[in-house]
């Protein structure tokens, strides 16, 4: 074989060579310029909400995508920043009280999807059915709704049932635990059972000097035919924020 056809040869190889080495590197760009899809986080804010309340759901995930809360249907969510994806959700007026459990699903436009649950229930404070006490009820009041030391906001109601029309008492005292305790009063209301002994007594705690505390509500009936009232009926609760 002639020089020249060796150079000619070696000419050749080299370029197919360089080629395939271009063509190799293309194919790893392309593979790394397609996203692999990630769904971090699920949120709902606040954990705890009351009829009509907007419950806000954020995910944190790929940015570019679509996402959607599942709650019975899709509620579509924006991209309010690269990756964050935001949706409300309102509390229907007749709601009974228990847990919300969403999910959230976030897909590319390559089609790549992933879904995750909220990662914690919100709790609705909704209706309570309420049972009719017997004629001989007692005075002393039994609280449905709220339960326990859970979480209110300012603004809430207390169900309860008590004696058939007795007059119902609520005092409501902010307690703050800094240096030293606090206590201030920060709301107060009085409603009538209903002819069943069922009653509904909006409570409001708003105060701008109080920071958001732990919250103790005391609860007297007054039978409204004798005067008797009953034992005292202790709440405690923690306070959201306003």
């Amino acid at each position: 074989m002639s020089t020249l056809k060796r150079a000619l040869l070696l000419m050749f190889i080299l370029s197919f060579m360089q080629f395939g080495l271009s063509f190799a590197n293309t194919i790893k760009q392309v593979q790394a310029a397609k996203q692999s899809i990630t769904l971090d986080t699920v949120t709902a804010t606040p954990n705890t909400a009351g009829l009509g309340q907007v419950v806000t759901f954020t995910v944190k995930g790929t940015p570019g995508g679509k996402a959607a809360l599942i709650l019975g249907d899709q509620i579509p969510m924006a991209e309010t920043s690269p990756g964050i994806y935001v949706g409300s959700y309102v509390v229907p007026q007749d709601a009974e009280s228990g847990q919300i459990f969403a999910a959230a699903q976030l897909q590319l436009p390559d089609g790549q999807t992933q879904m995750k649950p909220v990662e914690s229930a919100v709790n609705v404070q909704g209706v309570q059915p309420v049972v009719a006490p017997p004629a001989n009820a007692s005075l002393d009041i039994h609280v449905v709704n709220p339960f326990g030391s859970e979480a209110v906001p300012a603004c809430f109601a207390i169900y309860g049932t008590t004696r058939p029309f007795a007059i119902v008492t609520a005092q409501a005292t902010a307690i703050q635990h800094i240096l030293f305790t606090i206590k201030t009063g920060v709301g107060q209301n009085t409603v009538q059972a209903d002819q069943y002994g069922n009653f509904v007594l909006p409570l409001d705690t708003r105060n701008p000097q109080v920071m958001p505390s732990s919250l103790f509500v005391a609860l007297t009936a007054t039978d409204s035919k004798t005067g008797e009232v009953s034992k005292e009926t202790d709440l405690n609760l923690s306070r959201l924020s306003y």
